[in-house]
């Protein structure tokens, strides 16, 4: 059996976060002030505080980075990372909810007061460049609203009518009557006629009101099959994904690493608990696509009436909130959210506008660093925690199901261990041997390495007094490895 394990990384709903920003506090209920002069400046025993009205300070990127990741033992005994889902500034929904977000895209639509304008009423296209027998004289080339005035004048107003003037009206046609009273001389006349003589013989059709077609809401009358991708776009949809979205990357890219081999009909993939994945509708959509059966969920009646009545309710679901169980939650989310703080650090120096820096100012910078550094995650350490996963499960049944604080945390320190209020203070001072091997905990990235070479040949410049403009050049330059 082939295990792939998945986690979902969302501030809003598990415990582990990647906010943009730096790390001040915000939404704070008070401000110190103190009394100044008029000039500015700090003075206790004269000086006055200002008076201005308290105001609540927001940060301006309030959204997570947000991520599904994916992590799996080859069968070489590596780790490798997984394609990650990535939902930034969105929010999972279920599939009654999207629903719901469906429908107000579509009424928004039906309530627009100026539907041209988007795009919602539309001349057909098989129109385009063609000349019908109904038109208005100026689809004429060269006949302008001036000259049409001399066609209407003797009852000559289509594009039809052209095509059987009478000498009377010729005569009247193209009378010259002085500069700027839109006279028609014969020879643009009989190019009118030319034209006209080209004319479909058939009225010109109506345009097309993609919110009238029968049978059919307006996303799908315009966008035909890829309508669902069109109405995801919409205002009304556009912050928020269905969790089906969720459940076909984990199981396409599960399904994807196993082919080939003996494991391609028989893998698994593990994602601990998620109300939005184990509700009835995602069970019901799972099964009808042959998912639910690679999910690696409780056996042999765990959870079940008969085990445990109050237990009931969490019968076939994966249990939550047990990093014993779930690799990413042991250490592996730790390592990423550590490796992007330190990389943030060494690139700091670096101009904004960098493509090489590490950045969380915004949900969309914050993404970037964290798929970067994805790409040079350590195998090691997805394998050792990957590893611990059987071993937890094999002491949780020989304890009959009891909670064990420190199950396979990494010394007695573990999350689980300090949740529980159980953690063991570290040993200060005395002899420490040194290890053979150190963990390998850090994860580099070449663009890394070079702010941190930046940043000490700026330190350097600094020490020997490099102005601003010799510092900004250096930062331009950059620094290769």
């Amino acid at each position: 059996m082939g295990i792939i394990d998945y986690r979902k990384e969302n501030g809003l709903a598990n415990d582990a976060e990647a906010r943009p920003g730096n790390t001040a506090c915000f939404n704070k209920e008070s401000v110190w002030t103190f009394p100044h002069d008029e000039n500015g400046k700090l003075d206790f025993e004269n000086g006055s505080y200002d008076e201005v009205e308290l105001c609540t300070l927001k940060c301006k990127y309030n959204e997570e980075v947000r991520l599904s990741l994916g992590v799996v033992k080859n069968s070489q005994s590596s780790g490798e990372n997984l394609a990650p889902f990535v939902y930034t500034n969105k929010t999972l929904i279920s599939e009654r909810d999207w629903k719901k977000k469906e429908k107000e895209a579509i009424e928004r639509v039906l309530q627009l007061e100026n539907p041209k304008n988007g795009g919602w009423i539309v001349v057909d296209p098989s129109t385009e460049g063609k000349i019908y027998q109904n038109d208005k004289l100026t689809v004429l080339k060269g006949l302008s609203e001036k000259r049409e005035k001399r066609f209407v004048e003797v009852g000559v107003e289509k594009v039809v009518d052209i095509l059987s003037l009478s000498e009377s009206q010729i005569e009247t046609i193209t009378t010259k009557r002085g500069a700027g009273n839109g006279d028609v001389t014969k020879a643009l006349l009989t190019g009118f006629i030319n034209q006209a003589e080209t004319c479909q013989r058939i009225h010109r059709p109506p345009s097309i009101d993609y919110r009238k077609v029968a049978g059919k809401n307006p996303f799908e009358a315009r966008y035909g099959e890829q309508w669902k991708e069109e109405i995801a776009k919409s205002s009304a949809c556009s912050r928020y994904l269905c969790i089906h979205k969720l459940i076909d990357h984990v199981y396409e890219n599960t399904r994807k690493h196993f082919v080939g081999t003996k494991y391609e009909k028989n893998f698994y993939f593990y994602h601990d608990a998620l109300s939005l994945m184990t509700s009835k509708d995602a069970i019901k959509y799972m099964k009808e696509k042959g998912i639910y059966k690679h999910w690696l969920l409780p056996e042999a009646g765990l959870f079940s009436k008969e085990h445990d009545p109050s237990l009931k309710r969490y019968q076939g679901r994966p249990v939550g909130n047990s990093p014993e169980l779930m690799p990413l939650d042991s250490c592996l989310n730790r390592d990423i959210h550590m490796a992007v703080d330190t990389a943030c650090a060494d690139t700091a120096a670096m101009k904004d506008d960098d493509p090489k820096k590490f950045s969380m100012r915004t949900p969309k910078h914050g993404t970037s660093a964290y798929l970067r550094l994805l790409q040079t995650n350590v195998a090691i350490r997805i394998v050792q925690d990957i590893d611990l996963f059987p071993k937890a499960v094999i002491a949780i049944s020989e304890a009959e199901g009891k909670l064990i604080p420190d199950l396979c945390a990494r010394g007695p320190y573990g999350k689980r261990t300090a949740a529980f209020g159980q953690q063991e203070k570290r040993p200060q001072g005395g002899y420490r041997p040194r290890k053979k091997e150190s963990d390998p905990k850090r994860i580099d990235h070449p663009d890394a390495k070079e702010g941190q070479l930046l940043k000490m040949k700026l330190s350097i410049l600094i020490s020997e007094g490099g102005t601003k403009e010799e510092q900004e050049k250096v930062k331009v330059e950059g620094v290769k490895l």
